[in-house]
């Protein structure tokens, strides 16, 4: 399976962000990645391709906004929109520090947490950050 979505380009991560719908879900070091099949109408044939989650949605959200889509295909969108899972949503995912997991204090820049930054920063882990003296 290919490690990147074919629309969008998606590739994976490196683990900063974490699913915490539910609190059970492990770390999601890469996009919600799906195989789909769509026929091809004029040729008799289906195509596979590796899509994620955000390109699917995308998709079916502009088929559910086009005015020139019937009524049958904006139903049947707005279905399979029903169907795709809740936790694939941008909105489920918290950043995490990338080392130990802490939700609070997490700092995009590094993809740590304030406190892991501090330790670095003491041991000389981060070059070009100084603790501030005065």
């Amino acid at each position: 399976m290919s490690a990147h979505c074919l629309l969008t380009g998606a590739r994976p991560g490196f683990g900063h962000a974490i699913s915490h719908s539910h609190r059970r879900t492990p770390r999601r070091f890469d996009p919600n990645i799906q195989r789909k099949r769509y026929p091809l109408p004029g040729e008799g044939r289906t195509v596979r391709l590796t899509l994620s989650a955000r390109a699917i949605k995308a998709e079916l959200k502009e088929i559910v906004r086009s005015p020139s889509s019937t009524d049958g295909q904006r139903r049947a969108a707005r279905e399979e929109l029903d169907r795709q899972p809740r936790d694939a949503s941008a909105t489920r995912v918290r950043n995490r520090d990338g080392v130990d997991g802490r939700p609070r204090g997490y700092l995009r820049r590094f993809g740590l947490s304030r406190v892991r930054i501090r330790q670095q920063a003491h041991a000389g882990f981060l070059p070009g950050v100084t603790t501030s003296s005065w």
